[in-house]
């Protein structure tokens, strides 16, 4: 394994987005499903960026690109285009200290952007180590197909009952319960609010 999978909190931490067209507009999307504060840095905007900017999603700065930009970053993407600004811009966020991913040139990546399959909080991250991003594609598809749309509810409504859980079960219950309602008629029957309000009544 050459790259170490890690699922990194992104709660109010800074992510620069070196570009402002196409690319670095798919950096944006992604990072949006986070909570992170993201800073784009380019002279122009496209038009998708610029309308996250004037709904306040992004933070835009216009000038000059200093190494300074860089620091006190969770992550870089350094997205313009252009492989020769990606190079210049690569080096100034080295610079900075900061993790970069340089858009479809791994050889200038510290970190690789997986295929997701977003079920939040179930997320799923499949990687290749950059050596083959169709067959990641293929396999997210497969994924999608097979984990319910509204998994993500069910893993919340557990994480709801977790503490509840530890406080009035035995180790052992505890473990036997989860195995029942994420293998047995509770997600089967996607009636996951109904399971909440029943289990946490006959717990308290």
């Amino acid at each position: 394994m050459k790259t170490f999978p890690m699922f990194l909190q992104m709660q109010d931490r800074r992510v620069v987005i070196a570009g402002g067209g196409e690319q670095a507009a798919q950096k944006c999307r992604l990072m949006l499903k986070t909570e992170a504060v993201i800073v784009v840095l380019s002279p122009e905007l496209d038009p998708e960026l610029a309308d996250l900017e004037l709904s306040g999603r992004i933070v835009w700065q216009a000038g000059p690109i200093v190494a300074t930009d860089f620091d006190n970053t969770a992550l870089v993407f350094i997205a313009t285009g252009c492989k020769g600004a990606d190079a210049s811009l690569h080096a100034l966020a080295k610079e900075a200290g900061a993790t970069v991913n340089v858009v479809d040139q791994p050889a200038l990546c510290d970190a690789l952007t997986p295929s997701i399959v977003d079920r939040s909080p179930v997320v799923v991250a499949i990687g290749t180590e950059g050596t083959a991003p169709v067959l990641a594609r293929q396999i997210k598809t497969r994924l999608e197909e097979q984990l319910e749309p509204r998994l993500g509810d069910l893993a919340a409504i557990a994480g709801r009952l977790r503490d509840l859980a530890a406080q009035r079960l035995a180790p052992r219950e505890r473990r036997d319960l989860w195995r029942w309602v994420f293998a047995g008629p509770v997600r089967r029957t996607q009636r996951w609010s109904c399971f909440f309000d029943q289990f946490a009544a006959l717990l308290r």
